[in-house]
């Protein structure tokens, strides 16, 4: 009977030596032998004993001697690493290249990529849609083993087996307390790469990115505070994700969703900039809310009818506005996503001293409530109404639009008149459209479609977390 023995099997790469002895190779190592094995060990073993029927299987995890190694050396990637030992009569009679591929082909799954682990902040409409995005999809290699709200908090055990996406609402409920960085610390003590998922639109989450990219986590958000709050934070999750600061090693920070939710903005203007392109304005209606409000309020067909106020109430039971449509009108939503374009394209901008028009009347900007706001605003409808009357004499309509004015300077967030013929004149219901104009397109690239709601957002989200989950391969 031939035994063969796979020493360093390496999810990613192939195995470093393979060969057949008298005996089989064996790890005596007593730490090892107690550590509770991992859902890819679990797979690696249920496979072998399945096709192959061994008379001997051991599988032990070396992943830490790997990390050790790699630290030592100042390479922060993880890596998963297993030595394994099968003894077979099947491998009776086969050449050492023929039991190397009959392995191979075997654990195929296993040797594409790492197992990645996914630690959610947030379960609220966008975090309980991606939840059930993860658990529809039945995503490979993809193990939510973490949840946190702001008061409680639910982690999967020391092997890191992804948690019930059917029952984790009631899981959670009876969760620990909450605690940020117990939860980092649980994801970073896994042999697999992990994700923070932000799902917050916290000023408090945020600050924690460098923390956690420092701990090797990578970051994935729709959370625009981090990427467009002081530049201190920006700048230091520049410096310590691999995608942003040139290096392209673990860990990573992707925030796609943070400007049009799952539309490809930030990464179409990421290409541009990195190929060399140069980007002179990037602008657009970057708000779906505001989108809505001047789409039916300002047509040169006469719109819905409504007066602004109408429109703004139609909106907010909708579920377009924010709870206090003011944080809308205001213009800094739109101000933060301009700030994160703005920075992408070169340009520092800073929330404290970009122009932003906010349209809330002057009066109306301090009343105490939300519901004295909606009840004040009708007051205000002569001024709105004749603001479009005076476009639509020019032949022209309202829209609420941000720029980033790479040359010019003059970015900031405006109420403007487009003609009809304009693309941003024709844009229906709530989407988002941004208009790219550089050296290549002098004629604009456009990208459309919805940007707002929790389907979108979530849909943006996952499709980072692959990212994030190809580049650790």
């Amino acid at each position: 009977m031939l035994r063969t023995t796979l020493t360093s099997l390496s999810q990613g790469l192939l195995p470093r030596r393979l060969y057949s002895s008298a005996a089989p190779s064996r790890f005596l190592n007593d730490f090892m032998a107690t550590q509770e094995k991992g859902p890819v060990q679990v797979s690696i073993e249920t496979k072998i004993m399945a096709s192959l029927e061994p008379t001997i299987l051991e599988t032990v995890n070396e992943s830490h001697l790997h990390a050790h190694h790699s630290a030592m050396k100042g390479n922060t990637n993880k890596e998963t690493h297993f030595k394994v030992t099968v003894v077979s009569e099947k491998f009776q009679g086969k050449p050492l290249v023929q039991r190397h591929r009959m392995i191979h082909a075997l654990l195929g799954d296993e040797l594409k990529q790492d197992m990645v682990n996914i630690g959610i902040v947030g379960t609220g409409l966008v975090g309980s849609e991606l939840i059930q995005q993860l658990k529809a999809t039945g995503a490979k290699r993809l193990n939510v083993v973490g949840l946190t709200t702001s008061r409680k908090m639910l982690l999967s055990d020391t092997s890191y087996q992804s948690l019930d996406l059917g029952s984790w609402p009631s899981a959670l409920q009876q969760g620990v307390d909450a605690d940020l960085g117990v939860f980092a610390k649980y994801l970073s003590e896994s042999q697999d790469h992990s994700i923070i998922v932000d799902c917050t639109a916290s000023d408090g989450v945020a600050a924690n990115y460098p923390a956690w990219l420092q701990l090797g986590l990578s970051v994935v958000t729709p959370n625009k505070k981090g990427f467009s709050g002081t530049l201190d934070l920006y700048q230091s999750i520049r410096s310590l994700a691999g995608n942003l600061n040139g290096t392209g090693k673990a860990p990573f920070a992707y925030y796609e969703s943070t400007v049009g939710a799952g539309l490809p903005v930030l990464n179409t203007l990421a290409d541009l900039v990195n190929t060399g392109d140069k980007v002179h304005k990037v602008e657009g209606i970057f708000s779906g809310t505001l989108s809505y409000l001047f789409n039916n309020f300002s047509s040169l067909t006469g719109g819905n009818g409504k007066s602004f106020s109408e429109n703004v109430k139609v909106a907010k039971e909708l579920g377009y506005t924010e709870p206090d449509p003011r944080d809308d009108l205001n213009g800094m939503d739109v101000a933060r996503k301009v700030t994160i374009c703005g920075r992408l394209a070169g340009v520092d901008l800073d929330l404290t001293t970009l122009p932003v028009e906010n349209i809330v009347p002057g009066p109306l900007q301090t009343v105490a409530t939300a519901d004295e706001f909606m009840a004040k605003l009708p007051e205000y409808d002569a001024h709105f109404a004749q603001l479009n009357e005076e476009a639509k004499k020019e032949g022209q309509v309202l829209r609420c639009v941000g720029l980033v004015d790479v040359q010019g300077g003059q970015s900031g967030v405006k109420l403007l008149k487009y003609p009809g013929s304009h693309p941003f004149a024709s844009l229906q219901g709530s989407d988002n459209i941004i208009k790219f104009t550089t050296e290549y397109f002098p004629n604009g690239l456009i990208i459309q479609g919805a940007g707002a709601g929790a389907a979108v957002t979530s849909f943006g989200i996952f499709s980072d977390i692959l990212k994030v989950q190809g580049r650790v391969e």
